[in-house]
């Protein structure tokens, strides 16, 4: 059953009177804090007053005093629904933060689990995946695969000093061209002195 939306202008009278169990809780709260007993002692006292005032004047004052009253019974009535509202909105925002903090680590919790088993299951195919490798190999070649892999080892190594050498072999040759080029700017630079010696001489 929906509960029906606050009416400021209502009263209170008994905790009998609404089904709602929020308005039951304020009336009993109104019932605990003395309302009806402060009531009671203003009538006692306005009744104890010596009657030396016209009619139209006490009934004006005991007005007034009624006005008075239901306005304090409705501004705490107000009140206690204020601090009830607050109340159930606290309680509730504690039973939602709960809510979603074990959702939260139930989801983290399966999120965890759903992972370590695929990778438990990445790790056994892994297994699986060498193990077939090996007994291919092993139908392949009578080496091991230690030793396989020690061979493989050393054909890298020996691709790595290969191209070292041929980088090396390549400087070398550059540096040869050009020592042979230098020697032969030398050769004709005497070739030309001698042609010029010569013809000095005749």
């Amino acid at each position: 059953m929906p509960r029906q939306r606050w009416n400021n202008s209502g009263r209170c009278e008994s905790d009998n009177s609404y089904a709602d169990p929020l308005q039951k809780l304020l009336a009993r709260n109104l019932q605990r804090k003395g309302a009806a007993a402060v009531l009671s002692k203003r009538r006692v006292s306005q009744l104890a007053r010596p009657s030396c005032i016209s009619p139209v004047a006490r009934e004006a004052r005991r007005r007034s005093e009624l006005m008075r009253s239901a306005q304090e019974l409705m501004d705490l009535e107000r009140y206690e629904r204020r601090q009830l509202v607050a109340v159930a909105r606290n309680r509730f925002h504690v039973m939602t933060c709960a809510f979603f903090g074990a959702a939260v680590r139930n989801m983290i919790a399966c999120e965890l689990s759903e992972r370590k088993a695929l990778f438990r299951e990445w790790q056994q195919a892994q297994r699986d995946m060498g193990a077939l490798i090996d007994r291919e190999f092993s139908k392949l070649t009578p080496m091991t695969p230690h030793k396989f892999k020690a061979v493989c080892r050393l054909i890298r190594s020996e691709t790595v000093m290969r191209r070292r050498l041929q980088v090396t072999e390549a400087q070398d040759r550059d540096l040869y061209a050009h020592f042979m080029y230098l020697e032969q700017l030398k050769a004709l630079e005497s070739d030309l002195n001698e042609y010029r010696r010569r013809i000095a001489l005749h």
